[in-house]
């Protein structure tokens, strides 16, 4: 069994060349091809497994714009890490004090750097929320051209779920998981990151209906803003109607119609017009239709 005082090894492997490294782990390493495999896969989903007492675990850690896949294997008094890409939560573990880490347990060290991952989402959701809340505010005060805007949040959020749900899942696996080295002591800090990743997962809902509400409100405002420009169109096409009618009737090429001949016919057309068009509005407003 592990001695949980021993000292932790930390080794981080970064895949450019996949035969190469797939060669190395299993030849050198010893680790089992199943979770060799997994580890060097693309898009694999976050999953713990336990390979003939080495426990393996992948994590998505965001990076940059994107997420990173990083394989965890703890095997004997060594943890191994694998990713393709340097991942800026786990760059910024191994440039702190790296004789404090290998000073710890292994189940310490592993608790640290998955704390770091769980722990990296919180800016990034902090910045989602407040692209959430300027969209709001500019909905709110009446732009009605923020469609695409809500839909790539909306987007931006499902992928953050994706991986941190996921994620969630397998920290309570690991809590319920009987391994030497997760110990009472480490499983009570793990403990601590799996309350983390369920309040990430909680806001994470939360900014996703708070999207869903906007995206309704958003477009009912456009509907309702498309009533009120079909209505004013209506009002228009309505008085203009009358002034045709008018010029239709006069229009006619009968030769025996009163006006014609009459001096005052042309401003008596244009009269009735205009008093025509009023009467349509002032009966819209009667009705409160306008």
């Amino acid at each position: 069994m592990l001695d949980s005082a021993a000292t932790a090894q930390w080794v981080q492997i970064q895949v450019r060349d996949r035969i190469a490294t797939r060669k190395m782990m299993m030849e050198v390493l010893g680790l089992h091809e199943l979770a060799v495999e997994d580890s060097l896969s693309h898009d694999e989903r976050p999953s713990m497994s336990d390979f003939d007492g080495t426990l393996f675990l992948v994590a998505t850690a965001p990076h940059d714009e994107a997420f990173e896949e990083i394989a965890f294997f703890a095997k004997g008094n060594c943890l191994i890490t694998v990713a393709e890409h340097r991942v800026d939560c786990i760059e910024a573990l191994s440039k702190q004090s790296l004789g404090k880490h290998r000073s710890e347990a292994l189940g310490m060290l592993f608790h640290t750097l998955i704390d770091g991952i769980v722990d990296a989402y919180f800016p990034l959701i902090d910045d989602l929320e407040d692209a959430v809340d300027d969209v709001a505010d500019e909905i709110y005060n009446g732009s009605l051209t923020k469609v695409r805007d809500l839909l790539g949040l909306k987007r931006r959020f499902r992928s953050v779920r994706r991986a941190v749900v996921p994620l969630r899942d397998v920290l309570n696996q690991l809590l319920r998981h009987e391994h030497p080295i997760l110990t009472d002591e480490v499983k009570r800090y793990f403990q601590d990151v799996y309350d983390h990743c369920l309040r990430l997962s909680d806001l994470i809902d939360s900014n996703r209906e708070t999207l869903a509400s906007m995206l309704d409100v958003h477009l009912s405002n456009v509907s309702n803003n498309l009533n009120e420009v079909v209505k004013k169109m209506t009002v228009i096409s309505t008085v203009l109607m009358v002034g045709a009618l008018i010029a239709g009737i006069y229009g006619m090429n009968f030769k025996s119609m009163p006006e014609l001949d009459w001096q005052y016919g042309y401003p008596m057309a244009i009269g009735l017009m205009v008093v025509g068009g009023l009467l349509v509005i002032w009966i819209f407003k009667r009705k409160r239709w306008l």
